[in-house]
């Protein structure tokens, strides 16, 4: 398993050393000059000459001078003899000098390079001073260069090559794909450390609460229903009881429930939620309320009245119905309204979801004839007029088509294929045919 602490320095080191097979001392040395060099040797044939008598055949000065630089004579003071005497001045070639000097400035700067080359790549490698934690998930079939770019990206590592390669020296296993928990600006030898020992249980917990899904089993004496129920299998340390207790304090309110309204159905937003270790059902149905409310303010239910003529908790009751009648996105406008058209006409609403939740809930999406003739508010067969409460939680598409309605005289719709589709039509006998195919298809 690889060393958190690893600084890579040992990967720079053979990087940076000297390559196999080259000479561990880059430089040359002349050859030694033999003895005597610095005299001529005597020719075949001639005899050689002590040192101070000249040579015959030959002017003294040719035949005492050495062959690597020529001494220059000058007069000197007069010996002893009255005869002048003569001075040695040897002239030194400069160009051997001025060479190494050359080559040493090249050395200064190529280890200049080499220093700064290598403090950059150990910042690479370990940055210092590891920040924040990061969850990230590695999907299957990731390559390390995909892995390298998902880190760097996430800035857990400074720069994914680097990383890569840090893996291929480094490395001593394989990185399974999953969820990890790493940090921020770590160094990559801990990151490796934690690649390697395989994929971690998030410190947290996740739920996600689909559209449509409701809070309560019905209308009548507070069941726990799917969202509840939901919350509850998320969260070991959350209960039904201790959700449904929160749910029903009436300490949490979203700001478009009516004060005389004390049920929160239809006004948590379906969707995913992280919950902390530290958070408790208050802090998640408060988070599912603040949620709504942003949610809905962006689709402008603070001007519900204005633009759809109903109150903002009026036309979210319209987006439940949307959510549990239109199959496809592109229905859900038509489908706001014919609800619509019907209140404007005074008609039952006829929706058979409402029906099934005043009923307790409907299973399998069934209504037995007793439930049908059942007379509760939320019966839009027999009572004209909205369900006094949402049915269920609507999704941001249903909310925003119930503030923005198509245009249409429809008054009926019914299902027209296993796609979810409907058909509409403004008038009965169109709609009694429709529902005639239905039935044939086995859709009704």
């Amino acid at each position: 398993m690889s060393d958190p602490t690893d600084d890579g320095s040992d990967i720079l080191a053979e990087l940076l050393g000297p390559r196999r097979g080259s000479s561990p001392d880059p430089t040359t040395t002349s050859p030694p000059r033999g003895p005597g060099r610095d005299e001529a040797a005597p020719r075949p044939g001639e005899r050689a000459v002590p040192p101070g008598r000249p040579s015959t055949g030959s002017s003294p000065a040719a035949a005492s001078e050495p062959s690597a630089a020529r001494d220059e004579r000058r007069p000197g003071p007069e010996g002893p003899s009255g005869t002048m005497g003569h001075e040695r001045v040897a002239l030194h070639e400069p160009r051997r000098g001025r060479g190494c000097l050359v080559v040493l400035a090249i050395l200064a700067v190529f280890a200049l390079v080499v220093a700064g080359a290598s403090v950059w790549l150990m910042k690479q490698i370990n940055p210092g001073g590891a920040g924040d934690e990061v969850a990230l998930t590695i999907p299957e079939g990731t390559s390390t260069s995909g892995i390298a770019q998902l880190l760097a990206t996430e800035g857990i590592v400074t720069n994914a090559t680097i990383f890569e390669y840090y893996v291929k020296y480094r490395g001593e296993g394989t990185i399974q794909a999953g969820d990890y928990i790493l940090r921020e600006n770590a160094s990559m030898g801990s990151t490796l450390a934690v690649l390697e020992a395989g994929p971690q249980a998030p410190p947290y917990d996740q739920v996600t609460i689909p559209e449509g899904y409701s809070v309560w089993n019905g209308a009548g004496l507070p069941v726990p229903g799917n969202t509840v129920v939901a919350l509850d299998e998320a969260v070991d340390r959350f209960t039904t009881q201790s959700i449904s207790e929160v749910l029903l304090s009436g300490e949490l309110r979203s700001r478009y429930q009516p004060a005389d309204q004390g049920n929160l159905e239809g006004l948590l937003f379906p969707d995913t939620y992280r919950i902390e270790e530290e958070d408790t059902e208050t802090a998640v149905i408060q988070a599912m309320i603040n949620r709504f409310d942003q949610i809905a303010q962006e689709a402008g239910y603070d001007d519900a009245e204005a633009v759809a003529g109903l109150s903002a908790y009026e036309t979210i009751i319209v987006a439940s119905l949307v959510e549990r009648e239109a199959g496809i996105d592109e229905d859900r406008a038509k489908v706001a309204r014919v609800i619509y058209n019907r209140l404007a006409e005074g008609m039952t609403l006829g929706i058979d979801a409402s029906v099934a939740y005043g009923a307790g809930g409907a299973t399998n999406g069934t209504l037995t004839a007793s439930q049908l003739e059942t007379d509760t508010p939320y019966n839009t067969r027999i009572n004209t007029g909205l369900p006094p409460t949402p049915i269920g939680l609507p999704g941001r598409a249903s909310l925003e088509a119930a503030m923005n309605p198509a245009d249409g005289p429809w008054l009926y719709y019914v299902l027209a294929d296993q796609d979810g589709r409907h058909f509409f039509t403004d008038s009965y006998d169109e709609f009694l045919n429709a529902k005639d195919r239905c039935q044939e298809l086995g859709l009704c």
